[in-house]
């Protein structure tokens, strides 16, 4: 007797039949969009577009950044502590990036990647990989909707074989998230501006995606949304419902926003200063806003985007490319003279907008690609327009069709002789391994990590020298608690310290040869070598021994560290004599330039002693003192002008904020002072610490 199937597995079947029927009549309607040839040239040159991506991704470019791995490390933070930061915010608007608040889309994309495979280098950048896909097609997709070209499909082709954008879509960098959103707002955009208004939302949400991907972003989204204010501002007023009805989703996406202002004050301020940008230096207005015109005439230029340059760093640039290439130049010229004929079009008359607002991200610190890099965008579109152009005027002599696999043929050649050159030649295109071309992360943890297996007591001191954000690196590759600490010789150089045949050093071949020559050590043991990859010296992986002679000649430099320096600097338009001991950061100017973001620090005297001589008397009432973290003991000595007994006064400060900023009263001080010694104990650290002041205001 048949058994009959429950109620719930019949359901059950019924669904999955209906789902089975969706995917199949879905694939049939993909299918039978792809045999249109059109459609067909639009997929496979995505195809072609991934392909020039994913292949030997983790080979070129050969270094993997700090600025990479950040976006992983973050990620993997995140998931760690319960999706919140590092200030226990949930679902922060931004994330730390050692120094400043300027992470945020780039984290959240990498963390089912996380989730799913760990840390890898290749799921890393091909996660970004995917992202610039999704905004080459947005270019595609402008091409086809709104200018309604015949070969769409070029335009993405096009972008791929832009120099600069083939670089940086094979990184992590948060610079082609930001771009590939914004190609995707301004193809919302001009949808919404050319019969489809209700795309107005989709431009929203890409442009708060752009806006809070990079700071660069917030500067070339303002600077877009203020121009297409004021150059449709009659098409908006004619819209004016259905914008107030989209105000509410505007004001949603700026919510994240206001939280961190409200949350965080002035780090983006702060993060200005860590670029030392010239807007927060003490200059005129007129030379900052000339130095304002001089970045955003550069960043627009046809020198900088297609010809070779050497103001981007040696790791953005691909040899002797331009940023987009040569060629191009006519077909972005035609292009834009395309525009300029056909500019009471509105969808034409918009492309100027991001032309004339994407250098804006160059002028608030500098012009440099990862800034700007959206602008290749804009240039690509210009480019497939005169490329249309080009094919109207030749289709009387040739088929469409012809020339379509004509002109995918031929840039589809030029993406893959661009793969082949950059992963043949690239390792040798620059060979100033090191901060220029920081090849080795992978090579080095990895190194270090097998090592582990064999010899799980080892404890590894990494040089710092040759890369930024080595720490973070050493989290991508490494477990948190692994046996690795951030220090090259110097480290034991500087004072003694314990040295056993369990310690190893990573060092660079000019730190290895420098430790090799240093009378402080008896024996220097390579035990690996990690050649660059034009064969040159890399990175020596050393034991070693300190030499009987070391405690000596210790013992003379301390002392020789002992002896007060005397200087000179100007204050006021007076010149000080201050006498100090030996500072390994900062100048005496940092101490009185107004400025409590710079700052000095003391080798290791503890207290920090300053004895400062002024030209002539003068009345003093207090101090201003401002230093590093850390709690305190300030003593001041006056000396009074008439020769008298000094003035003595002294005050702890504990439980300070960060960076803290401490007063102390002179109540019944002499009437002039010749002479004032300050001194400023560190607490927490007790004998030789590295004391950093940072402003220091006598009143």
């Amino acid at each position: 007797m048949a058994i009959e199937p429950s109620p719930e597995r019949t359901e059950l079947r019924r669904f999955a039949g209906r789902v089975g029927g969706w995917l199949r009549a879905g694939l049939a309607r993909t299918l039978a969009w792809s045999r249109q040839s059109d459609n067909a040239l639009l997929l496979l040159s995505l195809g072609v577009y991934l392909a020039v991506r994913l292949i030997r991704l983790v080979d070129y470019p050969i270094w993997f950044f700090a600025d990479e791995a950040i976006q992983t490390v973050l990620a993997a933070d995140f998931v760690r502590d319960g999706f919140r930061d590092f200030h226990g915010h949930l679902f922060p608007t931004y994330f730390l990036n050692v120094y400043g608040y300027n992470e945020n889309l780039t984290v959240y994309v990498q963390v089912i990647p996380f989730l799913l495979f760990g840390k890898s280098v290749f799921v890393t950048r091909a996660v970004s990989v995917l992202v610039t896909a999704f905004g080459a097609l947005a270019v595609g997709l402008t091409l086809r909707h709104v200018f309604r070209i015949r070969l769409p499909w070029a335009g993405i082709l096009l972008l791929s074989a832009a120099p600069a954008w083939f670089i940086h879509s094979r990184t992590a960098f948060e610079t082609t998230h930001m771009a590939s959103y914004y190609a995707w707002f301004l193809y919302g955009y001009l949808r919404y501006r050319s019969g489809s208004p209700r795309a107005l939302y989709a431009a929203l949400v890409f442009a708060a995606a752009t806006f809070y991907t990079t700071g660069a972003g917030q500067i070339i989204i303002a600077g877009s949304g203020l121009l297409f204010l004021l150059v449709d501002a009659r098409f908006h007023w004619s819209q004016r419902r259905l914008i107030l009805r989209a105000l509410p989703v505007a004001l949603l996406l700026t919510l994240p926003y206001l939280r961190f202002r409200l949350q965080m004050g002035a780090e983006h301020t702060n993060l200005l200063r860590l670029f030392d940008s010239y807007w927060l230096r003490d200059l005129p207005l007129a030379e900052k806003l000339r130095a304002a015109l001089g970045y955003y005439s550069y960043a627009i230029s046809p020198g900088y985007w297609f010809f070779p340059n050497t103001h981007d760093g040696a790791r953005h640039v691909m040899d002797s490319y331009g940023n987009v290439m040569l060629w191009t130049l006519p077909l972005a010229v035609a292009g834009l003279g395309i525009v300029l004929w056909r500019i009471r079009q509105p969808e034409y008359r918009a492309l100027l907008v991001p032309l004339l607002a994407i250098p804006l991200g160059g002028v608030v610190v500098d012009v440099g690609i990862t800034r700007v890099l959206s602008f290749v965008i804009p240039l690509t579109l210009l480019s497939a327009l005169a490329l249309d152009a080009g094919i109207a005027a030749l289709r009387s002599r040739l088929s469409v069709r012809a020339l379509a696999l004509a002109v995918f043929t031929a840039l589809t050649a030029v993406n893959l002789y661009l793969l082949s050159d950059s992963l043949v030649n690239g390792p040798f295109w620059n060979r100033n391994y090191g901060m220029d071309i920081p090849w080795g992360a992978p090579q080095v943890y990895g190194a270090v990590k097998d090592w582990l297996e064999v010899e799980p007591d080892a404890f590894f001191y990494v040089s710092p020298t040759w890369a930024n954000g080595v720490d973070t690196l050493k989290r991508f590759f490494l477990p948190d608690d692994a046996p690795v600490d951030i220090a090259n010789a110097d480290r034991f150089t500087e004072e003694r310290r314990p040295l056993s045949d369990k310690t190893i050093l990573v060092l660079t071949a000019s730190e290895y040869e420098r430790a090799r020559l240093d009378p402080k050590f008896s024996h220097v043991r390579v035990e690996k070598e990690i050649p660059y990859p034009d064969g040159s010296p890399g990175f020596f992986f050393v034991r070693l021994r300190y030499s009987d002679q070391a405690d000596a000649i210790f013992e003379q430099e301390r002392l020789a560290r002992l002896v007060p320096i005397v200087e000179m600097t100007t204050v006021g338009g007076e010149t000080w004599t201050i006498e100090h001991p030996l500072f390994d950061a900062g100048g005496l100017q940092h101490l009185f330039d107004g400025d409590p973001y710079t700052l000095v620090r003391g080798y290791e005297a503890n207290p920090l002693v300053l004895k400062v001589t002024f030209p002539s008397p003068r009345p003093l009432t207090a101090l201003d003192l401002t230093t590093g973290s850390m709690d305190l003991a300030l003593t001041v000595r006056l000396i009074p002008a008439d020769g008298s007994e000094a003035r003595v006064y002294s005050q702890t400060y504990s439980d300070l904020p960060n960076d803290p900023s401490v007063t102390l009263e002179f109540s019944g001080a002499p009437p002039a002072v010749t002479q004032v010694e300050i001194e400023v104990l560190h607490l927490t650290e007790p004998g030789a610490a590295k004391i950093h002041l940072r402003e220091i205001v006598l009143r």
